[in-house]
């Protein structure tokens, strides 16, 4: 065996064990995406890239075409390469040189930020963009303050609403109409969970209602033990003091 002919060969192979190169096309399919990786003047076959989890925990987020990775091939055979991501590199940078941050930034520009040193976590989406979670049972929401802005308009769909003081756990009650604070209606687009918007002629009503019930004289004011007061804000009762002439004494 003339080993002369054979060291090019193990020379070559060994340089192909591992190897960087760029990301040159991308397939995405099932049962996972594949990849080609351009490394000096070749270009590999499509190999699978090393996934975060593949088992009954699942991820999916594959490379793109201009990252940088590693090719591992055993024996030297890029052939049976696997591809593992990615390395920073000028043309997609770190996008952030804090130590104390763990930051993921999308293509669309979406960023999800924590602070580890500050306890600071960062959702920011881009403009027109939109987040749902769905629970089908609970969610428990725990905090010293809490802020909510709506620029255009908020909509509270349910059952029942409860406000409690220092309450720290769901309320599954979704009692019937008849004991809801909240009770259960149309809501004008065909949604149940809200009352229907009364009209304008019904928003009087309640309106004076409520007026007649804050000016109802209490108990003892027809007899006298009372008098009226008027206030500021709307007509009060209290006892009269020392002195004061009562109506028909």
């Amino acid at each position: 065996m003339d080993i002369d002919l054979l060291l090019p060969d193990v020379l070559r192979k060994l340089e192909n064990l591992v190897r960087t190169g760029t990301i040159a096309e991308v397939r995405h399919e099932l049962p996972g995406a594949l990849v080609r990786v351009r490394t000096g003047n070749n270009v590999t076959d499509w190999r699978p890239y090393h996934e975060l989890r593949a088992g009954n925990t699942r991820t999916w987020n594959p490379p793109t075409v201009g990252e940088q990775v590693t090719l591992l091939s055993p024996g030297g055979d890029l052939a049976g390469a696997l591809v593992i991501g990615g390395i920073h590199q000028n043309d997609h940078p770190a996008p952030s040189t804090d130590p104390n941050k763990t930051v993921t930034v999308y293509p669309d520009g979406a960023t999800v930020s924590y602070d580890h040193a500050a306890h600071a976590l960062v959702i920011t989406l881009p403009g027109g963009g939109t987040a749902d979670i769905t629970v089908p049972d609970c969610i428990t929401v725990i905090c010293k303050t809490a802020d909510v802005t709506a620029s255009d308009s908020a909509t509270l769909y349910a059952k029942r609403v409860t406000a409690r003081r220092a309450r720290h756990r769901c309320q599954r009650q979704l009692a019937g109409a008849e004991d809801s604070d909240v009770h259960a209606g149309n809501g004008g687009n065909g949604r149940p969970g809200v009352a229907p918007r009364p009209s304008l002629k019904q928003a009087v009503r309640m309106s004076a209602a409520r007026h007649q019930r804050h000016n109802q004289p209490p108990h003892g004011a027809a007899r006298g033990r009372l008098k009226p007061y008027q206030g500021i804000r709307r007509k009060v009762w209290r006892r009269p003091t020392s002195g004061t002439r009562l109506a028909g004494g």
